[in-house]
């Protein structure tokens, strides 16, 4: 399985000018959130997040300071993220290819 770290390192992507393929990838977006894979997506991407703060707390226990919470955050956050994007950015490309080669 190939993994896309940004949505600048699409294939379909390459050797278009920023602007169109902003464009593109907003439109797939848009039109990708019409798809069940996208909201159960987001919602394990939600599960994930809410399991991995309550895992964290569990290993780590603390006083719930500002600084503990940020840190939290900037450890569980990024990672689930990326997984999302990753599944998003898959589903995009597989129902809505037309999408990512338009003003070509």
């Amino acid at each position: 399985m190939k993994f896309w770290w940004s949505k600048r390192d699409i294939p379909e992507f390459e050797g278009l000018p920023r602007s169109i393929w902003q464009q593109n990838y907003r439109d797939a977006h848009r039109r990708a959130r019409s798809h069940l894979q996208y909201w159960l997506n987001t919602f394990f991407y939600f599960a994930a997040v809410v399991i991995q703060f309550v895992v964290f707390d569990w290993l780590f226990p603390s006083d719930n300071t500002f600084l503990y919470a940020m840190l939290r955050a900037m450890i569980i956050i990024p990672p689930a993220f990326f997984v999302w994007q990753h599944f998003t950015i898959r589903l995009m490309s597989q129902t809505l290819p037309s999408c990512f080669t338009e003003g070509r």
